[in-house]
């Protein structure tokens, strides 16, 4: 990062899901893309409308699809639910398996555009 760059701020460039997220979402002008990491749920996300549909959690790719998507994904052995404590995060699916993070980065953003209505 250059001295302008703030200390906190989110640096794709040593994390591999950051700079993956990057990669697929620069050009997509309906991505904002995070600009500061915090302790906060999702600092580091990708989002559409405001609300996160990907982010890298823990060092892997997490992903907010339908609850029943998330399900079937982990039954497959895709991933798993996000974790938070004692806490499943339905909707989100956390995986570490790369192959995977293109198709599942991009369903992720559908799914979010259709929520919000972002075209």
């Amino acid at each position: 990062m250059s001295h302008d760059t703030p200390p906190n701020a989110v640096s794709a460039k040593t994390n591999p899901v950051q700079l993956f997220l990057q990669n697929v979402f620069v050009s997509d002008p309906r991505v904002t893309t995070p600009a500061y990491r915090s302790a906060r749920f999702g600092s580091n996300g990708f989002k559409i409308g405001g609300k996160v549909f990907a982010m890298e959690w823990q060092g892997a790719l997490a992903v907010k699809l339908p609850a029943q998507r998330v399900c079937d994904l982990a039954v497959k052995g895709t991933g798993t639910p996000l974790q938070m404590g004692n806490r499943r995060m339905k909707e989100w699916l956390v995986t570490e398996d790369q192959a995977t993070w293109p198709a599942l980065a991009m369903e992720a953003r559908d799914h979010m555009i259709l929520l919000h209505g972002s075209c």
